[in-house]
């Protein structure tokens, strides 16, 4: 409770917020159970000071101490688990649930349908439905933007090059770029090649008739594919290794408890064996 200063409209108000304050003060623990609790007990807070906002930001540092941002996440997770109630047992933390509960209403409902109730999941049906967006955002600026056909090709094109630079929509403006490359050309007055050279990332290989394993380490990583004697770009992934043209192995996202952890030992190990190295050393090496 802070130094702050509230009053209660009447008695019969007071009564009802001080009964739900008292009732979340004995909810300490952490978990999900305890987050939609305090959830419930904030909307029946809320609801009882008229939903007015200022009021009840007011009544929330007066009598919790508790910040805008921490109460919405907690209501949000009580609203998301009283329609679907079955999802309380399945969520592992109350982070997650506050993530999920913060998603558009489609993503949610694609969430409980597919039981994705893992970081890595949840990672994976929001970057999807990030690029699905902006794919085809810039499927109908090339239809219906401005007149001018180049201009909207110009438009896109600009477009693909600033999403390079984001990993969740590298891999989908890559495909964007495959799929219009002759006209983006045609319509710039320039040959496909040195097009594809500009757009990139590429790797010259020194020798082109023969991919050698190649490692790679930094602060941003790239699938890349062999493809008539050159590396292209595929996708982004946290690490990659490729060999003569054929991915073995992307690791994953998340090393999340054992089983992720052991996937991605053995992942590596079939790697190794693969190329007939011991040790992601030795590859670094062969790469060499």
């Amino acid at each position: 409770m802070t130094d702050c200063y509230f009053v209660y409209p009447n008695p019969d108000v007071e009564s009802v917020c001080e009964w739900h304050a008292q009732e979340i003060e004995k909810l300490t623990r952490t978990e999900v159970a305890s987050a939609v609790a305090k959830g419930r007990h904030l909307i029946a807070v809320k609801a009882a000071l008229n939903n007015s906002r200022p009021v009840f930001l007011q009544w929330l540092d007066w009598r919790l101490g508790c910040c805008e941002e921490t109460a919405n996440n907690y209501m949000r997770l009580a609203r998301f688990i009283d329609d679907n109630p079955n999802v309380l047992e399945k969520l592992r933390s109350a982070s997650l649930g506050y993530r999920i509960a913060r998603l558009p209403n489609e993503l949610q409902a694609q969430i409980v349908a597919q039981g994705a109730f893992t970081e890595p999941e949840v990672e994976r049906i929001v970057a999807e439905a990030k690029r699905r967006e902006w794919t085809e955002a810039m499927e109908q600026h090339l239809i219906d933007g401005h007149p001018d056909l180049a201009t909207r090709y110009g438009d896109v094109l600009y477009y693909i090059e600033e999403a390079k630079d984001d990993p969740v929509l590298a891999p989908a403006a890559a495909e964007l770029y495959e799929k219009h490359r002759e006209e983006f050309a045609r319509l710039a007055e320039r040959p496909v090649v040195e097009l594809d050279a500009e757009m990139g990332p590429r790797i010259e290989l020194r020798e082109p008739d023969r991919p050698r394993p190649l490692l790679a380490a930094g602060e941003k990583f790239a699938i890349f594919r062999f493809d008539g004697g050159r590396w292209v770009f595929h996708s982004p992934v946290p690490e990659w290794l490729e060999v003569n043209g054929t991915l073995l192995l992307c690791r994953p996202d998340s090393l999340d408890g054992p089983v992720s952890r052991a996937l991605q030992s053995a992942a590596w190990q079939a790697a190794c064996r693969e190329i007939r190295v011991r040790s992601l050393e030795e590859l670094a090496e062969e790469a060499e």
